[in-house]
Formats: structure tokens, C-alpha cells, sequence
């Protein structure tokens, strides 16, 4: 179906929620900004509960990072790829990290691919964006994180990725046109 031209493209959230699946699943995904405890300021939390109050939040009080996630980022719709971007001298999928298949499809014409990726949102009047993952450390990274940027651990998946605003409220079947 990818030969085709048809990207089939799940939401962030299903990655996230994917517990089970070592190499898909990734609990952080869909998260927008990442705030460690110790750049954290003091902060306070009012529900507007008249019972609850105003709960203040100190620093050295918090378990694990802060994480916001927007609905409008956990929606979103991705599609992500492995990008070779400089020769490779080794094992392309070394087996000591878990990998998505048994099925390899090489996009020698990257241009024309992500042109018929660009012609096709616009002709759906979809915005989208496409780039290389950023990868960062987990326990130290503050700061926005958004659809482009993903924890270390993933890093040997040097994933390019395409990220699509839909209102599918699930998967998306994106047709590009015959690869």
C-alpha cells in the first residue's frame, strides 16, 4: 500500500498508549513542553473547587518532570520513516534494538516523495509538516517537545517524520499518489 501512495498514519496518542510495543510505543509522545522539577519555579495549582483551594507547588515536592500535552498535539497524525542520512558502514538495523518488521521499502527520490506529500495536503487543505526527530534526554530536557522531538532512547530510529492536522480523531489514510 506505502508503493501506492497510501501513508497510513496513526495519531500520537496511539503511539503513546502502545505499552506492549518496545519499538512503536513511547509514553512522552504527544507531550508539547517538558518542565524538571529544578526549573520549575514556585508554582501553584487553583481548580476553582472551593473545597480543594489553591495548592501550592514547591520543586523539591515533585515526583518526575512536568508534562503538558494539548489535544490539539495528541491528535495529531504521523507517519514516521528511518532517514539515511549519511553513508552506513555497519548494520543498518543492528539487532540489538527492537525494530518494526521484516520489510524494508527505500525511497530513493526523497524530493519527489515529499512534494507529492506537500501537493496532496494542500489539495486536502490540510496543514502539515515534515522533518527530522530531534532526540533529547528525558530526565534532563526542559523545554517545548511538540511532534519533532523525542526522548533519547529512540534515538537509533533516526526518524524523519510527517505530521499531519486532520480531524480523524484516529487513523488517517493519506494518499499521495504512486511512489
Amino acid at each position: 500500500q506505502f508503493r501506492t501512495g497510501l501513508l497510513y498514519m496513526n495519531t500520537a496518542c496511539y503511539f503513546r498508549d502502545l505499552e506492549a510495543d518496545q519499538a512503536r510505543g513511547d509514553r512522552l509522545e504527544g507531550v508539547d513542553s517538558i518542565i524538571q522539577p529544578k526549573d520549575l519555579g514556585e508554582s501553584y495549582f487553583n481548580a476553582g473547587i472551593p473545597s480543594i483551594g489553591r495548592i501550592e507547588i514547591h520543586p523539591e515536592d515533585l515526583a518526575g518532570s512536568v508534562r503538558i500535552s494539548m489535544n490539539r498535539t495528541l491528535g495529531c497524525n504521523l507517519f514516521c520513516l528511518y532517514a539515511l542520512t549519511k553513508p552506513v558502514t555497519k548494520f543498518l538495523f543492528p539487532t540489538e534494538h527492537d525494530w518494526f518488521g521484516d520489510s524494508v521499502v527505500l525511497v530513493t527520490n526523497t524530493q519527489q516523495f515529499l512534494e507529492r506529500v506537500t501537493r496532496a495536503a494542500e489539495r486536502q487543505k490540510l496543514r502539515g509538516e515534515g522533518r527530522l526527530v530531534e532526540y533529547y534526554d528525558e530526565n534532563l530536557y526542559s523545554g517545548r517537545v511538540g511532534a519533532f522531538k523525542k526522548s533519547s532512547r529512540f534515538a537509533h530510529q533516526k526518524e524523519y517524520r510527517i505530521a499531519i492536522e486532520t480531524e480523524a480523531n484516529g487513523p488517517f489514510r493519506f494518499h499521495i499518489g504512486s511512489i
